[in-house]
């Protein structure tokens, strides 16, 4: 009798321990678990992206200042105005310059009149020296015959050797003349040039984007300083996107990389672009923060695209440089790959080394939760790609971030709830 209270006993004390464990693991009853949002894992296309803002520049843009110095007496185009290669744009008075051809003239016609006489007093010295080089051999024979006395005989070199030097120094005269007349002849033609140089013209084909003077204005030359800018011819046509790319984003950036690009000016408009250019020196002028080392990236507009747009309107050119931009440069891409909610994917530590953490995700088995170890690819702003670990169609927990960063453990009891409930549970 005895006997068989005890292994009633013992019945019952595993039937109660039973009942507890399957409370806890779910087995009957109603479950009281972690409330989770859960997401199939599904194939996607991915596209890693870098964001950076910028401002819009015209592909090709000359900034024209002017060489010579001067009061602004014509001003033939206007900001917003086409102008062809070689159209005369602006003019400065040429009347100073005028005056400065006539006394670069004068003094070529002064040099040549000085390189006339000194030929002239050169001819004479070499007539001279001929005589006394003639009269000196003939008395040196004489002398060597004693015709002669040494003191004629000297005289007669005397003369020579003094001739002789004459005409050397008429020639060198000549040459220094020649080289005068050289020098002003460069001073007539640099006159001329500058007088050339108070029209001028058009060096492309453009839009005029900027205008910074107007008739009457007095603008200094390129001989001073960098000169005054004048006009501003831009191609309106091709356009670029010049944004700052921060340290950490640059290695990531390529040229050829494809872009999508939001101009404020027309924010309902996604525009497409690829990398033309990265600097390999930072910039100096960040527009983002000076606690940042950013590089400039050049980013050209699809011109066809542009082109073929009707919401930009009838505008010819509906771009202006200076407007603010933003891109996103594609600058990796995975397509139809296993994917789950960037959230789901987290770390702990590894069981044999706490030092070092696993890339983990927890499934939802049931009303279990279980935890599989990942290997991840690249991201975009929503989605991770799975490299191992995951199989299609897993339902993986997704929600809420706190509990799968933290607290959600291998075989804790869950329930599935819709991702909507949750939020409004935050909410409240």
């Amino acid at each position: 009798m005895n006997k068989n209270y005890l292994y009633i006993g013992i019945g019952v004390a595993i039937l109660l321990a039973l009942a507890v464990l399957g409370k806890k693991r779910g087995w009957w009853g109603d479950v009281k678990g972690i409330e989770v949002a859960v997401e199939a894992a599904a194939k996607r296309d991915i596209f890693e992206k870098v964001n950076a803002q910028g401002t819009l520049f015209s592909a090709t843009e000359i900034k024209i200042s002017s060489e010579v110095s001067g009061e602004i007496i014509g001003l033939h185009t206007k900001e917003g105005a086409w102008v062809n290669k070689g159209d005369l744009i602006l003019e400065i008075n040429p009347t100073i310059y005028k005056t400065l051809i006539d006394q670069a003239q004068a003094q070529v016609n002064q040099m040549k009149a000085n390189l006339a006489t000194v030929k002239a007093r050169n001819k004479q010295a070499i007539a001279s020296y001929a005589i006394a080089e003639k009269d000196y051999a003939r008395k040196e024979g004489l002398y060597k015959k004693d015709i002669i006395a040494i003191q004629e005989f000297n005289q007669s070199e005397s003369q020579y050797l003094a001739s002789k030097g004459e005409k050397e120094a008429s020639e060198e005269n000549v040459h220094a003349a020649e080289f005068q007349l050289e020098n002003a002849q460069a001073g007539f033609k640099q006159a001329q040039e500058n007088l050339s140089r108070t029209k001028i013209y058009a060096p492309m084909s453009g839009t005029v984007s900027k205008q910074s003077v107007e008739l009457g204005e007095r603008v200094v030359g390129t001989a001073q300083m960098s000169g005054t800018e004048l006009i501003r011819i831009s191609d309106l046509n091709n356009m670029e996107v010049r944004v700052d790319v921060s340290e950490n984003d640059i290695v990531k950036t390529n040229i050829g990389d494809s872009a999508i690009i939001d101009i404020e000016s027309y924010p309902d408009i996604k525009f497409k672009g690829v990398v033309s250019q990265k600097a390999y020196s930072s910039n100096q002028n960040s527009m983002i923060t000076d606690k940042v080392t950013n590089f400039i990236v050049r980013i050209k507009l699809d011109k066809t695209a542009i082109s073929s747009n009707s919401t930009l309107g009838s505008e010819q050119f509906p771009f202006r440089p200076g407007m603010t931009a933003s891109a996103d440069i594609i600058t990796n891409k995975a397509i139809g790959v296993l994917a789950v909610p960037i959230q789901c994917v987290t770390t702990r530590e590894k069981e044999k080394n706490k030092d070092e953490t696993d890339e983990v995700v927890f499934f939802a088995d049931k009303n279990k939760a279980v935890k599989r170890i990942v290997k991840t690819g690249i991201q975009d702003d929503n989605y991770i790609e799975i490299k191992s670990g995951v199989k299609l169609g897993d339902k993986v927990i997704k929600a809420p971030f706190r509990v799968i960063a933290k607290t959600i453990k291998a075989d804790d009891v869950i329930v599935e709830v819709d991702e909507e409930k949750l939020n409004n549970k935050k909410e409240k």
